[in-house]
């Protein structure tokens, strides 16, 4: 592959409604064009159970209320199961008809046309084929058989692997990661789980995350989203709070205090111990756990509403890391608020569900005391952790600053191996 012509990537297993996710996308595509500034994308993903292609778009303050209802959630697996079924179909026949010699035009309108029409593949990772989420990972590891029929090589970016309970899941997602040509990770621990696993035929190389060079909105764009949210005034010091929809669904001694009700009490507890102001942040929009819902509930439960404010709507990455950084601490749940806090220098605990968490914040950053499993997590624990960070936090924002340049180089480092990869199989 040339280079010097423009080459065409597909960006797999994109995410807009999860932060995170696009995050992972915004950051792949910078970070790849600063060694390819030829390289075209194509953003692939799942929308209403359907695989298709995504543009790039940041509105601010997108409006956009989460759905609770069962028979849309019903509905959307369907789809995703008769796409996913067919699309399989479809790819197979091509797959034996290239074996005869026979090649066939492939649709522009259908989604296979970008796996088809692309160079190579390159799965923006994240924690998409993590052990934790057992039988969820199958359409993601069906979106790497389309290309695998297709005879593209695909490269997994970013990504933390592992440890699946299932032997039986263990043994397809091994398959299938034996059959990628480059697996850049994000922490130790995934290497560990590879080499476990016997996972040697790709070429695998420890990075980190590449969110980590996401760059933050400029202030003027930062007080329109304020005025947006009807925010006039920030009052200081502030703590963010990013709750989650989805960890508690971890927590495996569901009979004791859920998250929702430990964070609630907590933000009272600390507004009448610091007198401090709290805002609520969302991170996921994605109908199945929007943490807007966990917003809601916390925000029920609350005595001293008056020092929390909330962000009610939509934001693009950037935007939301831009309001991240107005805090002086943050409490989060989710994995790439957490580097967003961290990329800036930011004290922040963590509500830990996956080893990716342990390794990215915890190893890399070398702030593991400050990394609280979930199912290890109480009142108590809690409220300890955070007058902890919050008397150290000076200290610190001190090791983050000496820490997080050396990660972001890191980060940078995943472009460069995509283009070293590509001109070895030029």
């Amino acid at each position: 592959m040339k280079t010097k012509q423009k080459l065409k990537i597909l960006l797999q297993n994109v995410d807009t409604d999860n932060k995170g996710n696009f995050a992972l996308t915004l950051s792949t595509i910078s970070t790849i064009k600063e060694f390819i500034p030829e390289a075209e994308f194509y953003l692939m993903g799942r929308k209403g159970g359907y695989i298709k292609k995504f543009e790039v778009k940041k509105p601010i303050g997108y409006k956009r209320e989460y759905n609770e209802k069962f028979l849309n959630k019903l509905k959307y697996y369907l789809y995703h199961l008769i796409s996913s079924v067919y699309y399989l179909i479809i790819s197979s026949l091509i797959y034996l008809l290239n074996k005869f010699g026979i090649k066939i035009k492939i649709n522009e309108k259908s989604p296979l046309f970008y796996y088809s029409n692309c160079d190579v593949i390159v799965d923006i990772g994240g924690d998409s084929l993590s052990g934790e989420y057992n039988i969820s990972v199958i359409p993601i590891v069906i979106d790497f058989i389309y290309g695998l029929l297709l005879n593209k090589p695909i490269v997994l970016y970013g990504a933390s692997l592992g440890y699946f309970k299932s032997s039986t899941m263990n043994f397809i997602v091994k398959s299938i990661l034996n059959q990628t040509k480059l697996i850049l990770l994000r922490e130790n621990k995934s290497k560990k789980y590879l080499d476990e696993n016997k996972v040697t035929k790709p070429i695998i190389r420890i990075t980190a995350d590449p969110a980590f060079n996401l760059k933050s909105i400029s202030k003027e764009h930062l007080n329109e989203i304020l005025v947006n949210e009807n925010i006039y005034k920030i009052k200081k010091p502030l703590w963010g709070v990013n709750p989650s929809g989805l960890i508690g669904e971890f927590k495996k001694n569901q009979s004791s205090m859920d998250l929702n009700t430990i964070i609630a009490h907590s933000i009272d507890y600390l507004i009448e111990k610091y007198d401090i102001n709290v805002l609520l942040i969302p991170h996921v929009y994605s109908s199945s756990n929007d943490d807007r819902k966990s917003i809601k509930k916390i925000y029920a439960i609350l005595k001293n509403k008056s020092n929390v404010e909330i962000i009610r709507n939509e934001y693009s990455p950037d935007e939301l890391k831009g309001i991240i950084g107005l805090c002086d601490l943050l409490v989060a749940a989710r994995m790439h608020a957490t580097i967003a806090s961290t990329s800036m220098s930011i004290p922040t605990i963590v509500l830990s569900y996956s080893h990716k968490t342990t390794g990215i914040i915890g190893d890399l950053l070398g702030q593991e005391t400050y990394v609280l499993d979930i199912n290890d997590l109480n009142y108590k624990k809690l409220l300890s952790k955070i007058d902890d960070a919050w008397g150290r936090r000076e200290e610190i924002r001190e090791e983050l600053m000496q820490r997080v340049p050396e990660i972001k180089e890191k980060a940078c480092l995943n472009g460069k191996l995509v283009k070293e990869f590509l001109d070895q199989t030029s």
